[in-house]
């Protein structure tokens, strides 16, 4: 029961690397961000995709578009300031359960809602839209994972 509360509480209890550290939430946050660095064209180009109408996967898309990417956090941060909100809840609807937190769920994840820049191959169009569909959680030991929801 005490692994269980303080997992609850938020403390790391299962990484002998990061045994008993609590993140906060900018650093949960700096953490999302990094991994979504690290993965921005297969989250982005879903989105593309989306917003275009065009179904298939980042190989398919691009052959139609390219990602402009963001080269660093400082340059994510410049153009989408007010990017990432902490939510508690999932976007169907259902919220981070109690027995969730006490297996190191988190404390909630971020709905990222920024820029999307990309050149259209065909018009030479240089577009941007954003985000609706990208989240990261976190968890405890300070693992990110993203979600697509279509």
């Amino acid at each position: 029961i005490y692994t269980s509360t303080r997992n609850y509480l938020g403390y790391c209890t299962w990484d002998n690397q990061r045994m008993g550290k609590r993140y906060t939430t900018q650093e949960r946050l700096d953490i999302a961000i990094a991994k979504y660095l690290q993965y921005q064209t297969t989250k982005d180009y879903l989105e593309i995709g989306k917003s275009e109408h065009i179904i298939g996967s980042s190989d398919e898309l691009e052959q139609h578009f390219t990602l402009i990417h963001y080269s660093n956090k400082e340059e994510f941060l410049k153009e989408n300031p007010n990017c990432c909100e902490r939510t508690w809840g999932l976007v169907e609807g259902d919220q981070f359960r109690f027995w969730d937190r006490t297996d190191g769920a988190g404390d909630g994840m971020f709905i990222f809602r920024h820029k999307i820049r990309y050149i259209d191959k065909i018009t030479g169009m240089k577009k941007n839209i954003f985000s609706s569909n990208t989240y990261y959680d976190v968890n405890n030991c300070g693992y990110a994972t993203g979600h697509y929801y279509y």
